[in-house]
């Protein structure tokens, strides 16, 4: 009996390494392209930012778990709302997985919502053709109000009239006070022309503006904390698919809702939310690196060192993955044309 087990074995084993060596090969192929290499990550914003500080967190691990260990570098190249970079990396960027792109999460539904160009004319991608690696987070947002304001809860908005501000009409800043005063019949007044986010901070603390809709948590959390530890804001609603323990007690933005439509047409604008941060490479990629660079996405997401990073910095990691980024990329562009109309309505003047 111990022979014939001997003996089936042999071929067994034999069929085995049949079977694992065009694994093996491949793994091989993708080590050898990326050793010795640099791979570049554009981020589609200044210098400074949340993207930046996500982008170049990124940078710093993902080199340990792509094949062959290359070097990764972080770039800016900021324009247009991050137009620039996803044109480059759509169009441009060589197709061999050495040029990642990291925009601002509202370009991916440019040709949806027309935010940044007429029509999303100047939208030069089809971005459900990218190959996604995935989000380093998925947001909540938060609409606060100055601790000296009499706006203490989103209620009183309807008795006082709060003066808020935004760097311009195609960020979040603006079309969330936009939503909020088309749909839910608010009379926030908006100030456009703050350099950013650092500026609008800035306008809120100095008493220019009484309240800031559009504020990222996690960024929040990261640059202004003890707005937070201090009671210097008050929370007066969120804005996302997600939530977080940290805000329980603070409504939500869907619960305004009174229609399927509505709340259908909050999905649509809080969808881009559900990849915040999000990191891509071009299309047509060899699909061996592009497996490669989705996998070492979610494990350097995953890696110890990062996490221990990213806490020194106070960022929020929640791994959205490429296949989920991907799937959500697709469904959205599913969307009924006549939901996708009033949606845009809504977040314009």
């Amino acid at each position: 009996m111990f022979d014939m087990f001997e003996r089936n074995a042999v071929p067994a084993a034999a069929a085995l390494a049949v079977c694992f060596a065009p694994l093996v090969v491949r793994a091989d192929a993708v080590a050898d392209f990326y050793a010795g290499k640099q791979v570049s990550i554009e981020i589609g914003s200044e210098a400074g930012g949340g993207y930046d500080l996500y982008g170049r967190t990124v940078a710093r691990h993902f080199g340990r778990h792509i094949p062959g260990n290359p070097s990764v570098v972080a770039k800016n190249m900021p324009g247009a709302g991050s137009l620039k970079v996803a044109n480059f990396i759509y169009n441009q960027a060589p197709k061999d997985g050495t040029e990642i792109g990291a925009p601002q999460n509202a370009v991916v539904f440019e040709k949806i919502f027309h935010t940044l160009s007429p029509d999303g004319g100047n939208a030069l991608f089809d971005a459900t053709k990218f190959n996604w690696l995935g989000s380093a987070n998925e947001s909540v947002y938060v609409f606060v109000s100055w601790h000296t304001s009499p706006v203490k809860a989103f209620q009183d908005v309807y008795a006082h009239q709060l003066i808020v501000g935004a760097p311009q009409a195609s960020t979040d800043n603006y079309t969330q006070a936009m939503v909020l005063n088309k749909m839910f019949g608010t009379h926030l007044k908006i100030i456009t022309g703050y350099g950013g986010s650092n500026a609008l901070a800035l306008a809120l603390e100095r008493g220019e503006i009484g309240g800031a809709v559009g504020n990222d948590w996690s960024t929040v959390l990261s640059t202004k904390p003890q707005w937070i530890a201090d009671k210097l804001v008050n929370l007066l609603l969120t804005v996302g698919l997600a939530t977080r323990p940290a805000l329980a007690g603070v409504p939500s933005v869907f619960d305004l809702a009174k229609t399927d439509e509505d709340r259908k047409v909050l999905e649509l604008i809080c969808a881009k939310y559900g990849m915040s941060r999000p990191f891509m490479a071009p299309p047509n990629l060899p699909p061996e690196r592009a497996q490669a660079l989705r996998a070492a996405f979610a494990e350097t997401l995953k890696d110890p060192e990062l996490l221990a990073d990213a806490k020194k910095q106070r960022m929020e990691i929640n791994l959205v993955t490429g296949e989920q980024v991907e799937a959500l990329v697709k469904r959205i562009f599913q969307t009924p044309e006549s939901l996708a109309s009033r949606a845009r309505d809504v977040i314009k003047e």
